[in-house]
């Protein structure tokens, strides 16, 4: 019980562990805004993205694209909305 551990095992106990049995078809959700994504993105600098996935344009046309997906308007449509998976 983490309430009768010492100080040390406590924060070992309370470190992240590195998940080793994720399932393949297992599927990770980072949230954030587009303004965030951009922001992480212009740390890195532009030659640590330039030719990737990772470009501005390429990260609007996915937003984009997201959005449409997920538009309020695609709701009960035999196609269900993207956000349903997640």
């Amino acid at each position: 019980m983490p309430d009768e551990m010492d100080e040390d095992a406590l924060k070992e106990f309370l470190k992240p562990k590195f998940q080793k049995n994720i399932y393949p078809d297992s599927v990770i959700v980072l949230r954030g805004t587009k303004e965030l994504l951009h922001s992480k993105l212009n740390k890195l600098g532009a030659d640590a993205i330039k030719g990737t996935h990772w470009v501005h344009a390429e990260q609007d046309r996915r937003f984009a694209q997201w959005y449409d997906l997920n538009a309020i308007s695609k709701y009960g449509t035999d196609k269900p909305p993207l956000a349903r998976f997640f």
